[in-house]
């Protein structure tokens, strides 16, 4: 795209908010690969790898709650022009994202879902990284 497709005074977010961004989505990617990964790690050594994930997911949430307080105080910029279903359906997906940043590091809702379906929510198609194996340095 040429610089001329945009007007100089397109109003972008702000530093804080793209900090924030980029902050908690760093943090739930290296928290869905701790996650993942537990598994590879000795039994003995899991306990603070558990304590790891679960501070990781606190933050996430403290994040998340900044991110809305400070979108309310800072609200989005205007979307660019299109039709009205793609305007809602793209606040409906951000609403959704919201949401779940803000139920994923709560266990009760995990625990409701998996009570209610049971395996459908696993991810039967994700990759087995528990089946990778850490080799010890005695191994070597």
């Amino acid at each position: 795209m040429t610089s001329a497709a945009y007007p100089a005074a397109v109003r972008k977010y702000d530093r804080v908010s793209v900090v924030l961004h980029w902050s908690i989505a760093a943090l739930i990617v290296a928290n869905g690969v701790l996650a993942m990964m537990i598994d590879t790690w000795p039994r003995e050594q899991r306990p603070p790898i558990v304590n790891l994930h679960a501070v990781l997911g606190l933050a996430v949430l403290a994040l998340a709650v900044w991110r809305i307080a400070n979108r309310l105080k800072n609200p989005a910029p205007p979307l660019p022009p299109g039709p009205v279903w793609m305007e809602k359906a793209a606040k409906a997906g951000h609403g959704l994202l919201y949401l779940g940043t803000l139920l994923i590091p709560c266990p009760a809702p995990r625990r409701c879902c998996r009570a209610a379906w049971g395996s459908i929510l696993a991810f039967s198609g994700s990759p087995r990284l528990s089946r990778v194996r850490i080799a010890r340095s005695s191994d070597l």
